[in-house]
């Protein structure tokens, strides 16, 4: 009797082990990443259908902001969902670095300095004209 109760555990067992399908691995995707002149970043893998999450990868540039990762007009953030493999370019913005402008007014009256954006035009930044005795100034 004990060898017949057995042998039905097993079978009964067997049924409930091998008669359930495995969970299917889950598709996996990857992110190729353009850093657009900032340091390199490489590939990652991801679930379909999930976002980057820890994953999000922050280049660094010089003298640049990083404002995130785009495909097209599309912005990717960390908590964008993704369903395909894709191609992300980094987005940059340039920082603005003041520079200082000093005059020399060749003996006549001090002038104040000037700071401006690096790359930008003096425009109408210009200090006050300096004044020499016996001189007319005829600018810089």
């Amino acid at each position: 009797m004990k060898i017949k109760q057995i042998g039905i555990l097993i079978l009964l067992a067997s049924v409930v082990f091998l008669g359930c399908p495995p969970e299917p691995d889950p598709e996996l995707i990857t992110i190729t990443f353009i850093s657009n002149g900032g340091s390199a970043v490489a590939p990652i893998t991801i679930e379909k259908d999930t976002s980057m999450g820890d994953k999000y990868p922050i280049p660094t540039r010089a003298g640049h902001t990083f404002n995130g990762w785009r495909n097209g007009g599309t912005t990717y953030t960390r908590d964008t969902v993704i369903d395909k493999d894709i191609t992300l370019t980094a987005n940059w913005s340039v920082n603005a670095v003041q520079v200082t402008i000093t005059f020399d007014s060749n003996g006549g009256s001090a002038v104040s300095s000037v700071q401006i954006n690096q790359g930008s035009s003096m425009g109408g930044n210009f200090p006050a004209n300096p004044t020499k005795a016996g001189f007319i100034f005829d600018g810089w």
